[in-house]
């Protein structure tokens, strides 16, 4: 007999859309199957407008992944050592950030033909000092009826030491200054590890299965094999999360998949265990 039971609500977020044609292949596969529930754009990628109409006719949430590093044809790839050298010394200059950022947001609605659903940022520069002032501002300027929600890179609990490195980069800082404008957010953040073999991602992922809190995200980066710098790990995780072990292990959890705008509301009882909630 099927009883109710209370579930945890989770974000899954695959990020890097429109870096290659390998990366979104893998990405688009998953969403057809509803295995993600977000997908992190980058609006001026090399692959982004011969692909986004494959990701569009899904189910998805789509997210501008802000890029201050690559050098995508809005901002000089300078290498983020550099870039959060001088957001944290206060030496970078906030025209040409301004720029890229409204850049990057017009190129997005352009493609897509609407607003994001979310933002975050590629390598996590969106969280950085004077970054994070500026892209709060343009989005606060340009969506004030309903402002996208924006990642919070901030878990609960610790997750290892890289993890809490990207926390203590302008995490907590972003967090507070989302609480303040009233910025939609995730509630709790996993899915940093080294990309390396050297622990099954399943068993990664079944850790942060248990461990994250209601309103969480869990942060992926699957794909096809190409000559990505990290594309062995790329295809490990799409290989797991198209698997049935994957469905199985988000209902050992009590984790129902969930989009940004779903966190906008109250939680939701899930009635049968393995049921995942659109």
């Amino acid at each position: 007999m099927c009883q109710t039971a209370l579930v945890k609500r989770l974000v899954v977020c695959a990020d890097d859309f429109g870096q290659s044609r390998p990366i979104d292949a893998g990405i688009i596969s998953l969403a057809r199957v509803g295995r993600l529930t977000a997908v992190s754009a980058l609006a001026l990628g090399p692959a982004l407008s011969g692909d986004l109409p494959a990701l569009l006719a899904t189910r998805v949430e789509i997210g501008l992944h802000l890029d201050l590093t690559e050098g995508l044809g809005a901002s000089t790839s300078t290498g983020l050592g550099g870039l959060i050298l001088r957001c944290h010394l206060g030496l970078v200059g906030r025209r040409a950030l301004a720029s890229s950022i409204a850049r990057q947001l017009d190129g997005f609605e352009r493609a897509a033909g609407r607003a994001p659903a979310f933002v975050d940022g590629h390598r996590h520069v969106h969280q950085l000092p004077v970054v994070r002032g500026l892209l709060l501002g343009e989005l606060a300027r340009r969506y004030p009826a309903r402002p996208p929600a924006v990642r919070t890179t901030v878990p609960r609990r610790g997750r290892g030491p890289k993890a809490a490195l990207i926390a203590a980069l302008g995490g907590r800082a972003l967090r507070r200054a989302l609480d303040r404008g009233g910025f939609p957010r995730n509630l709790d953040f996993a899915g940093v590890y080294g990309f390396d073999a050297g622990t099954p991602y399943r068993e990664l992922v079944q850790g942060w299965l248990a461990s994250l809190g209601d309103g969480g995200l869990l942060m992926c980066h699957p794909g096809e094999p190409g000559d990505d710098v990290i594309g062995p790990a790329r295809v490990r995780e799409l290989s797991y999360l198209a698997s049935p072990e994957f469905e199985a292990d988000c209902a050992a959890a009590a984790v129902v998949r969930v989009g940004f705008g779903d966190l906008r509301g109250a939680i939701r009882p899930a009635t049968c265990a393995g049921i995942m909630v659109r």
